[in-house]
């Protein structure tokens, strides 16, 4: 393809720059004809650091996220049996209830029935209890994940999310047991506070097996920023 140089043979400037070289575009043309500007070369270089001088400014690395092993099975295990335990609970409860209705006659009831009335008020509880913990460990298991950040280390759970500095952290502990999450892993601060990551959580018969890769990286990111000291990340 080959522009001319003028379109006017006369004298007095030319409405069209010089294209007749090979190495020009289309693009180049139609930038030099609408007066658009190149895109700089470096708008693709990466984002630097707030604070740093030019040309000293580095890349802000993207956070690792570290998400739940098994995560989908073990979102279906925890809704069917939540599922189950609290459809149990309300049997139960409802059984209760008519059997409390079914006194008769002002005298006292019998022990048998104050019995069975027990039996049904704890199995309420447990059932109901069992069902509540297996269904927030679903929900963990769907939702859960750990960011580990270059300042932070943000830790989301089931129901809320919690985020924890580095310099905060005092250690990673494995094999931890928790009400809710049973075998969990958690970072223990600064003044002995926890901070349980469920995005860590293991079934209970995996308590003698070795620490899950999730924990060594986490380690081996504390031991990382401690052997480089304060003030660097």
């Amino acid at each position: 393809m080959t522009v001319p140089r003028s379109l006017d043979p006369g004298p007095g400037p030319r409405p069209l720059p010089d294209f007749s070289r090979g190495a020009a575009t289309v693009e180049r043309m139609l930038r030099a004809v609408e007066g658009l500007r190149p895109a700089p070369r470096d708008a693709a270089a990466p984002r630097a650091v707030a604070g740093t001088r030019p040309g000293e400014g580095r890349s802000v690395p993207a956070p690792r996220v570290l998400l739940p092993a098994h995560a989908l099975r073990r979102s279906v295990v925890g809704a069917v049996a939540g599922a189950a335990g609290l459809a149990g609970a309300t049997i139960a409860a409802g059984a209760g209830v008519l059997l409390a209705l079914s006194r008769t006659g002002p005298e006292a009831p019998s022990l048998g029935l104050l019995a069975a009335e027990a039996a049904l008020g704890l199995l309420v509880l447990v059932l109901g209890g069992l069902g509540l913990r297996f269904a927030l460990s679903g929900l963990a298991a769907a939702r859960a994940s750990v960011e580990i950040g270059a300042e932070e280390i943000v830790s989301r759970g089931a129901l809320r999310t919690r985020r924890v500095r580095w310099e905060d952290v005092v250690d990673v502990e494995a094999r931890v047991v928790h009400p809710v999450h049973w075998l969990t892993v958690a970072l223990r601060l600064r003044g002995g506070r926890r901070v349980v990551l469920p995005a860590l959580d293991r079934p209970v018969r995996e308590h003698g097996r070795p620490s899950a890769e999730g924990v060594r990286i986490l380690r081996r990111e504390l031991h990382r920023r401690r052997r480089r000291g304060p003030g660097h990340r």
